[in-house]
């Protein structure tokens, strides 16, 4: 495992905010436990793109800027753990910006897939949001295994 080294992915570049990657909004479970800890907090996903993502979480402690952190995210369909590091947190507002820094070949392989609906979804203008709870899934076209909501 290579913890010093951030996962290269495909990404567009050039945001005007200086990302490497294109982010989508999201709808996900999250769990975040930092390394150095037994303390696994629970959280929402609120961004997604192929080099981290944005968690909400009831609590900051122990989530310091660098913080190396084992973390699991979950949608309707996927499930994929990584270690990603803290890169932002906005403590008004119970943030955390994780870039992932390691993940199992699988786990490459599920957020890729998301990642390449998300987008298509996004070319074809329609809503690049995914929701977990399966009602509303059901109630938008599929997309391959991922369905885009409003």
């Amino acid at each position: 495992m290579n913890v010093g080294k951030e996962i290269q992915m495909r990404g567009n570049g050039g945001s005007a905010d200086q990302r490497q990657a294109r982010r989508y909004r999201l709808r996900g479970e999250a769990t975040a436990r930092p390394l150095e800890t037994d303390i696994t907090m629970p959280g929402r996903v609120i961004d997604l793109s192929a080099q981290g993502c944005l968690l909400m979480v009831p609590s900051l402690t122990g989530f310091e800027i660098g913080t190396i952190v084992d973390m699991s995210v979950s949608t309707d369909t996927v499930t994929f753990r990584a270690l990603g590091r803290v890169r932002h947190r906005a403590p008004d507002h119970w943030r955390l910006g994780v870039s992932f820094v390691d993940l199992s070949r699988r786990g490459k392989s599920e957020l890729s897939q998301l990642i390449e609906v998300l987008e298509e979804a996004a070319q074809q203008g329609r809503p690049t949001m995914c929701e977990v709870t399966v009602l509303r899934v059901a109630e938008c076209p599929p997309l391959k295994r991922f369905s885009p909501i409003d």
